[in-house]
């Protein structure tokens, strides 16, 4: 019946088709074809077309299909055809049509950069096909560009790109009065929203969004709307609603034989099976989605299927099989650019294998997850300081373009007296005058430029080494700091204590980012309280915080670990609705070690206290451990303990020292793993609940500086 009804759709024999443009039956097509490619494509051929750009249109909607369900070899032969095509007359060429196909392309196989490049590259494109056109020239075309850079961008951690260009498809798609387009624009607009924590603003959206949906009557758009619904729940950690408007979407994705979202809803059932702890019955979600998974040929939902499956199993204590199933998600994660998807992925296949108890692969994990934020903040940090500079370029590329043109109204009026001259000296006269005038005023106009320049470009570099929530330094700061006090063999001098609050993800579930803020910047302020003299205090990212003490002290190391403890436990946080008890975890030690003759450089001191934060994390956090010496004899015993830092403890080869936090304020806590507490009015202490665990923000961002944590 679906085949019939889309073989009447295309030869137009159904009375509502009779009605209908060619452009809207393509449309309806293409959308068709997400969710069955096969019908779909046998009635675009079976499709009559008489003129070229009919036919160059049809083209594009197949290479839209094959596109994306991930036929990857016919849609780049179509893409090749349509470069070679005639522009069509008042819409679009084939080069922004073939880039457009290729965009897709590569949004399926999960390559944001792809996606975003040929993006890009397709609207410039079709800006220069369209230049004399009329406004409505290739709009379609335009609004799914638009949208193709808009997720890419959001995948990337460039909210503020992403916002702008579904901002833009909104705009089009409102222009022509396109209920379809109208409700998706939004929906990336509620997306956005919820990427950046501004959950009421999400909301509205997504009631705008049912209601264009409603207009337009597809189901496949009801299902998107009510998709994204259930993660506004699971972001308010509303596990009820959660599950009750994703069973509503698959129910309406299965009554429409959606097969693409039918997976889809699965997959997601089965992550809140995960969070509610019901691992069997997410393997059985998971089975469920198998099948069409496969056969869709999207990398994305793929990854996140065996993602799933494997941390399933895991959970089930079968951690081979778990392993192997959440490596195959890796695998087609890694390479792809989505350093957010995967990133979240490592953290909770740390998290995971840390629970059921095998800690070599937790920390093999962690370490992975750690790499890959280091990679992606040091990607975003020259992505931003590119975008600065070629700010300034612009700005200073005008303000020439607007000296040359002054410049050049000064020899055009020199013309002109020159051909005077000989009539009006007197003018003349009065006139070089003037001259002399509006030259002075425009050399000190320039000298003001430059000098406003110069400043600007002090602050940048003030900038980018101070970090923009506490005012501390950044870890571009600390690390130079670091290097500084190497000896004259490259060996580090000086102590150096890394500093990571506990729980400090459950802080931003309950309270927000703005709470998780306050917390940061009150962290900051006393910490800073405790510095000496040569001392840095700086913040190296999230809600860690690294000392390098003053060279010539370096035996401090334990003394300023106590007082740090102290600093953070002893009293509570102060937020706008309530007082929390928060606690830290350090990792410390004053280099260089014994044996004296053992070189250790700034990158292996901060990996030892690293490995010894996380140890002091593993044994029950609200503690330090610093590192008083190690037992070996050479570069290559000192390898072997960075390898497994747990087993050189537990030989011997590594001589800690331990430093106990504060005593929590309720003692019926004392045995347990400490963690925020909430002090109420009465004076009863209480823990705070569990949060669901949320997406990973992306590195960089203000968001992610306050917020996430990587040793919850």
């Amino acid at each position: 019946m679906k085949w019939a009804a889309l073989l009447l759709l295309a030869f137009g024999i159904a009375p509502c088709a009779q009605a209908t443009a060619l452009t809207d039956t393509l449309d309806k097509l293409e959308r068709q074809g997400r969710e069955s490619p096969e019908p779909a494509l046998k009635a675009l051929e079976a499709l009559k077309v008489s003129r070229p750009d009919d036919e160059f249109r049809r083209q594009v909607t197949k290479g839209l299909i094959l596109a994306a369900n991930g036929r990857a070899k016919e849609a780049r032969a179509l893409a090749d055809a349509l470069r070679q095509a005639n522009p069509v007359p008042g819409d679009s060429d084939g080069q922004a049509a073939a880039d457009m196909v290729l965009a897709q392309l590569a949004q399926v196989e999960a390559q944001p950069e792809a996606t975003a490049r040929l993006a890009q590259s397709g609207l410039a494109r079709l800006q220069s096909a369209c230049a004399q056109q009329a406004p409505t020239c290739g709009w379609r075309l335009r609004w799914q560009l638009e949208m193709l850079a808009s997720g890419a961008a959001r995948i990337r951690g460039l909210d503020h790109d992403a916002q702008q260009l579904a901002d833009s498809a909104l705009t089009i798609a409102q222009a022509h009065q396109d209920p379809y387009r109208q409700s998706l624009s939004t929906l990336s607009l509620a997306i956005q929203a919820m990427r950046v924590d501004e959950l009421d603003a999400a909301e509205a959206r997504l009631r705008e969004a049912r209601q264009w949906a409603e207009r337009s009557q597809e189901p496949d758009m009801k299902v998107r709307v009510l998709m994204f619904t259930a993660e506004l729940h699971q972001r308010r950690n509303d596990l009820p609603g959660v599950q009750m408007h994703l069973r509503e979407a698959l129910a309406l994705a299965q009554s429409a034989q959606l097969t693409r979202q039918t997976s889809n809803l699965w997959i997601n059932l089965s992550d809140w099976a995960l969070n509610a702890g019901r691992p069997q019955e997410a393997i059985r979600m998971l089975n469920q989605a198998h099948h069409g998974v496969r056969a869709l040929n999207d990398r994305r939902l793929e990854a996140t299927l065996h993602h799933n499956l494997g941390m399933a199993r895991i959970a089930l204590g079968q951690i081979a099989a778990g392993k192997r199933e959440v490596e195959m998600g890796l695998a087609l994660w890694e390479g792809s650019g989505a350093h957010d998807e995967l990133a979240a992925c490592l953290q909770e296949y740390s998290e995971a294998l840390a629970r059921v108890g095998d800690t070599s692969g937790a920390l093999s994990a962690y370490h992975r997850e750690r790499k890959l934020k280091r990679e992606a903040m040091a990607a975003d940090r020259e992505t931003a300081l590119a975008s600065l500079h070629n700010r300034f370029e612009r700005d200073a590329q005008k303000r020439e373009i607007e000296l040359q043109a002054r410049e050049n109204a000064v020899q055009r009026v020199r013309l002109d007296n020159h051909q005077a001259r000989q009539r009006l000296w007197v003018w003349l006269a009065v006139l070089a005058g003037l001259i002399m005038v509006v030259l002075g005023l425009l050399v000190r106009r320039m000298r003001q430029a430059q000098q406003l320049l110069r400043r600007r470009q002090d602050d940048l570099r003030v900038q980018s080494e101070q970090d923009s929530l506490t005012g501390l330094a950044n870890r571009r700061c600390l690390q130079r700091s670091l290097q500084a006090a190497q000896g004259s063999r490259g060996e580090y001098c000086g102590g150096l204590l890394l500093i990571d609050l506990d729980h400090f993800k459950r802080i931003n579930d309950d309270y927000g980012h703005s709470g998780g803020d306050l917390v940061l910047k009150e962290v900051a302020r006393r910490l800073s309280g405790l510095m000496g003299p040569g001392d840095v205090l700086g913040r190296w990212g999230g809600e860690e915080f690294a000392i390098h003490l003053n060279p010539a002290q370096p035996a401090r190391g334990a003394q300023m670990a106590q007082a740090v403890l102290a600093a953070i436990g002893e009293r509570p946080f102060e937020l706008p609705t309530v007082s929390l008890t928060v606690t830290a975890s350090v990792g410390f030690g004053a280099f260089p070690l014994s044996p004296d003759s053992l070189l250790i450089r700034w990158e292996q001191a901060l990996n030892l206290a690293d490995m010894a934060l996380y140890l002091a994390k593993t044994q029950g956090r609200n503690q330090a451990l610093g590192i008083r010496g190690l037992q070996v004899d050479g570069p290559e015993a000192l390898a072997d303990i960075e390898a497994d830092f747990d087993d050189a403890r537990r030989s011997g080869k590594v001589q800690l020292q331990a430093v106990a936090g504060p005593a929590l304020h309720n003692p019926a806590h004392a045995s347990q793993t400490p963690s925020p507490r909430l002090v109420e009015a009465d004076g009863a202490v209480r823990p705070e609940r569990a949060a669901v665990p949320s997406e990973c923000p992306e590195p960089g961002h203000h968001g992610a500086e306050s917020g996430e944590s990587s040793r919850a």
